[in-house]
């Protein structure tokens, strides 16, 4: 089972347990977010599970070879979506109203970072000019 680490960088401590709690209620990712110090360990909640194609066969069974036994746990395992999980990072970050002052940067294969956006301050000219 794979898992992704979401730093909470920026972010502070009251808005990550909201974002775990966000994370936990989203019914259509079926994830566990777990708040672990400045960090949210998201993993998947239910375990995978083959689905039976109804065929019957009459066909003598091959023999298992050792590599079909590891294509068979390969397709078994599951994997959080990171491209979905961004999606939801980015959606709180909405609602909470902080899309000017926050962005969710990907930290490699499987985590997540929220940096802060960096303010720039433009002088303006004085008016009574030449």
């Amino acid at each position: 089972m794979s898992q992704i680490l979401v730093d909470g960088g920026d972010l502070g401590g009251d808005l990550l347990s909201k974002l775990s709690d966000f994370l936990n209620n989203i019914a259509t990712l079926k994830i566990q977010a777990k708040l672990d110090g400045k960090q949210i360990v998201v993993t998947d909640k239910t375990p995978a599970t083959r689905q039976a194609t109804g065929k019957t066969t009459t066909k003598k069974p091959k023999k298992v070879t050792e590599r079909r036994k590891k294509k068979k746990t390969r397709r078994k395992e599951t994997h959080v979506s990171k491209t979905k999980l961004k999606v939801y990072l980015k959606r709180f970050i909405n609602k909470q109203g902080l899309s000017d002052d926050v962005r969710v940067i990907s930290g490699g294969k499987d985590s997540f970072t929220f940096h802060a956006k960096p303010i720039y301050e433009v002088e303006q000219e004085p008016e009574g000019g030449a």
